[in-house]
């Protein structure tokens, strides 16, 4: 009897220390408790990484929108300093206004570009830090002149050389900032 007393006593003991089965079932719970850290990490990274691009897309667009203004301001502001006759400085107000002759332009479609253009010139001092908020007002206000003055058929060389005398220097001190900005990703 004491023998199968012993014998029970070593089968218990024995079944209490950690043996391979026991390691291996460790082990495959570190593993898996690693592999599910990594999928979490892969979970919350990737989603961040579609809206980062996404963030970039959309800025991209509103630049884009604004630096189409601005290239249409520029070939305004190329035509009247070349001195081209009036009749393609009126088609670029025309292009600009999005109409094909004068006799398109009401006066609910001009107020809705002037404001168009409004908004797009202010949101640049947003979209591109640099950009100063007087300067692009000074943009504006000599360009809602000049087309005005175009379309009215106003011969007002002062409005005129407002417009070229602002653009020029609006273009000097930011066509950089927004020729640079044009891009989705930069390029290291």
């Amino acid at each position: 009897m004491i023998q199968a007393l012993q014998t029970i006593a070593d089968n218990i003991q024995a079944a209490s220390q950690p043996g391979w089965v026991e390691c291996l079932s460790i082990l495959i719970s570190l593993v898996s408790v690693v592999v599910s850290g990594i999928a979490i990490w892969f979970a919350i990274r990737v989603p961040k990484q579609i809206a980062d691009r996404q963030d970039k897309i959309a800025l991209f667009e509103k630049r884009f929108e604004c630096f189409q203004l601005f290239k249409q301001c520029y070939v305004l502001y190329r035509r009247s300093k070349d001195g081209e006759e009036i009749k393609g400085i009126k088609e670029q107000c025309y292009h600009m206004l999005e109409i094909e002759e004068s006799t398109d332009l009401t006066k609910e479609i001009f107020k809705s570009k002037l404001n168009h253009f409004e908004r797009l010139l202010h949101q640049m001092e947003f979209l591109f830090p640099e950009i100063n908020e007087e300067d692009v007002s000074k943009l504006y206000t000599s360009l809602l002149v000049y087309i005005g003055d175009i379309l009215t058929e106003e011969k007002d060389d002062k409005a005129k050389q407002n417009y070229i005398e602002t653009m020029k220097k609006f273009r000097s001190k930011y066509s950089n900032t927004i020729w640079d900005s044009m891009t989705i990703l930069k390029i290291k």
